[in-house]
């Protein structure tokens, strides 16, 4: 990875004037600070955010079920009585008013409100979870989108040079061929990888442009002056240990972990429709008539009220084994989550280790053509050697030191894959501010 980072700092200062034309150094970003702005702009994550506070609101409904409910009913009216006789005639208006203030008391409901606080406590967890996963995904893709612009640019660099290199070959194969000392076959083939290694800079440059659009995508603004990572968070041991890692913080897995839980409390919240309902009721009640001062009447009266279910005609007992059934599909989601999971894990250990040897290897290879070219290049000047057999092997070498960008960049890439499904990508493992 030091050699991956060193690469791309020897490469980036052959384009610093380039990039200077652009913009000034005071307009430099840190990736954690780019990061940050993902967290706390990214449009998925305050959504997931908004969802975590309304499913917060489950637990205050879930505990009313703990507390009385009041209630209270006023009646005002007003009505007109005619009274005829052989004496007299007379309207009587009346105003009558009453006012009513109910209370209920839970007592005992079968266990439905202290498993509904159970349901509620672990559907939060799950949604908390859920957060966390958007929060690693959302991290993930910007840290490879980050990445990946440092490795097009240092590709394209390495292209243009040897472009460069092509170029210059070409027009010295061109004076050798214009002199005699070299035949049309060998102007043709240096003409032909001039050509492959224009095209191979237009390829480089549009990959870039690619790696640009996705970098916009993601952080809402173009690519500057990048700055790299400047350390990543460390594995575990062993796969062993990534393993319960995964395990216990593999946020997929817990989120479906609290789910299973949640399912299981609405069994028990079925259940409870079972058992005897028992709960306290009281109505105190005042009315009037101002037509009569006498025609006052006040009350109150507190009374328990027990119900027993008898018969609903088989809903109750319906909607347990519903309830079963949905825990159940929880439960072999969960199985299902942990074997992926546990699969994507080790496969990416041993590709990470994989790469590993593959760079050890390129290492060596680098170290060998650059051998080759240097004694190549003496071999020249002897006569020994044709200009094009020492551009070729020049090109060996570039093509080398390319193809070791490119299993470096996998080597983070797996890593931080690692890290993802380990749980270990998290704002506060890149000190990264998620307010």
């Amino acid at each position: 990875m030091k050699d991956f980072f060193e690469l791309f700092l020897k490469r980036a200062c052959l384009c610093l004037p380039f990039f200077a034309l652009f913009m000034s150094p005071a307009q430099a970003e840190t990736i954690e600070e780019i990061l940050s702005k993902v967290i706390q702009t990214n449009p998925e994550i305050l959504a997931a955010k908004a969802k975590l506070k309304a499913t917060e609101e489950l637990m205050m409904q879930a505990n009313a079920g703990y507390y009385p409910t009041i209630s209270g009913d006023i009646d005002v009216g007003k009505s007109y009585v005619d009274r005829e006789s052989a004496f007299f005639s007379a309207t009587e208006s009346k105003v009558p008013a009453s006012g009513t203030i109910n209370m209920i008391q839970p007592i005992y409901e079968g266990g439905k409100t202290r498993y509904s606080v159970r349901e509620a406590k672990n559907k939060i967890m799950a949604e908390k979870y859920s957060l966390h996963d958007k929060k690693q995904t959302i991290l993930f893709d910007a840290m490879v989108a980050y990445l990946q612009i440092l490795k097009k640019r240092a590709t394209l660099e390495m292209r243009k040079e040897s472009e460069i290199i092509a170029n210059k070959s070409f027009e010295a194969i061109n004076l050798e061929y214009k002199l005699g000392r070299v035949t049309s076959v060998e102007l043709l083939t240096a003409q032909a990888m001039q050509a492959k290694r224009k095209a191979s800079t237009i390829s480089a440059e549009t990959d870039l442009k690619s790696s640009n659009a996705t970098f916009v995508k993601i952080f809402g603004e173009s690519p500057s002056n990048l700055q790299l990572l400047k350390k990543l968070p460390k594995l575990p041991l062993n796969i062993k240990e990534a393993m319960a890692t995964a395990e216990k913080n593999n946020p997929r897995i817990m989120k479906e972990i609290y789910e299973q839980k949640a399912a299981e409390n609405a069994i028990s919240i079925a259940k409870s429709d079972l058992f005897p309902n028992l709960k306290l009721e009281g109505e105190l009640s005042k009315s009037r008539d101002k037509a009569s001062k006498a025609s006052k009447r006040e009350s109150a009266e507190i009374f328990a009220k027990l119900s027993i279910p008898l018969y609903e005609g088989g809903k109750t007992t319906s909607l347990i084994r519903e309830a079963k059934q949905n825990a159940n599909q929880k439960s072999i989601g969960l199985q299902k989550t942990r074997r992926e999971i546990l699969e994507q894990l080790i496969s990416h250990w041993e590709k990470l280790k994989s790469l590993k040897a593959e760079i050890h290897y390129n290492n060596l290879q680098i170290k060998a053509n650059a051998l080759s070219f240097e004694g190549a290049k003496k071999e020249n000047s002897l006569g020994i050697r044709s200009i094009l057999d020492v551009y070729k092997i020049e090109q060996d070498l570039i093509e080398s030191k390319i193809e070791k960008i490119e299993k470096e960049d996998e080597k983070i890439k797996e890593h931080l894959k690692i890290l993802l499904l380990t749980g270990q990508i998290t704002p506060k493992s890149f000190l990264v501010s998620s307010k």
